[in-house]
């Protein structure tokens, strides 16, 4: 590895690769990941703003880590995938094969839910789908900051069908300071879930979406690193939600006590929505949800992607 002891010769060999990969972002990625192997700062990375950019020789350890970060990402292994972490909210967590990696759209909707509970004085919270815990767990650290006189009284319960998933998301609670804020549950779905957190209660969920028949269409990336049981929800992308929603909602439901649920779906990135559509028509005409009850919110690229039901 003699020929890559210099800085500038390290990141041009890695960049050239990036683009004979087609890496969407080679520059980019190249500072992310030489930032983390070689222990230098990506911004001074990006703008070549070190002064010994071209005569900076790096150990031959760290050149060997970076270099293995480069096939990785040749592979079309993600960034979060390769470091282990992903930024979510200002938080870092745990990513893993086993829990999908926290997407940016997904901070609204632990927003809309932070805000309603603040305002509407919900003492239970509940995430099904918890996969790597970021929903419940900034939810809980946004709840900590605020320094509530009733924190104590607020329960919040993490869900998940997979036992990996649910190790994954513990790690991410004690990594963020709020363990003893949220209890895990196995459960798929609604099926285990703890009578004492139903009443009033607020449910959260960013449930498996994708239509099967969409895999084909699917980056190497997001195949590659997240969990097929993340990602898809039957022919439609719509199974679980509706066995959810039937299970919340019908006549005679044992969880006719709840407060509300907020739930993240299918854009379809166009006009159509064909998502919304689906599940207006399965609330407002087939469990009779009043249509004031229903609403649905955008994405940062202004796509309906988030809705709220009133109970």
């Amino acid at each position: 590895m003699q020929k890559y002891k210099i800085l500038k010769d390290v990141l041009d060999f890695a960049k050239n690769k990036f683009y004979k990969h087609d890496i969407e972002n080679p520059s980019l990625d190249m500072a992310i990941l030489a930032a983390k192997a070689l222990g230098l700062s990506k911004i001074q990375l990006i703008t070549k703003e070190y002064v010994s950019f071209d005569t900076l020789s790096i150990s031959d350890d760290k050149i060997q880590k970076f270099l293995y970060f480069i096939e990785l990402r040749c592979k079309k292994n993600s960034i979060s995938e390769i470091l282990g972490i992903k930024n979510f909210y200002g938080l870092d967590f745990i990513v893993t094969n086993d829990v999908l990696t926290p997407r940016p759209e997904t901070e609204i909707l632990v927003e809309k839910v932070f805000n309603y509970i603040l305002k509407n004085n919900i003492n239970n919270i509940i995430d099904i789908g918890t996969g790597s815990g970021c929903i419940a767990i900034t939810v809980a650290m946004l709840l900590k900051k605020k320094r509530l006189e009733n924190l104590k009284n607020i329960k919040i319960l993490a869900c998940d069908i997979s036992e990996k998933a649910l190790e994954v998301a513990k790690k991410n609670a004690k990594k963020n300071g709020v363990l003893d804020m949220i209890e895990f549950q196995k459960s798929n779905l609604l099926e285990n879930i703890n009578k004492k957190y139903l009443e009033n209660a607020c449910i959260v969920t960013n449930l498996p979406y994708i239509p099967e028949s969409d895999a084909k269409k699917m980056s190497e990336e997001v195949l590659n690193g997240d969990p097929k049981l993340a990602l898809f929800s039957g022919k439609t992308g719509t199974d679980l939600y509706e066995k959810l929603f039937t299970d919340l909602f019908q006549e005679n439901s044992n969880f006719y006590n709840i407060n509300s649920c907020f739930f993240e779906f299918d854009s379809g990135m166009n006009t159509e929505n064909i998502q919304k559509k689906y599940y207006e028509n399965l609330l407002l005409n087939k469990l009779e949800i009043g249509n004031n009850d229903i609403s649905f919110f955008e994405d940062y690229s202004g796509c309906e992607r988030f809705g709220k039901i009133l109970v």
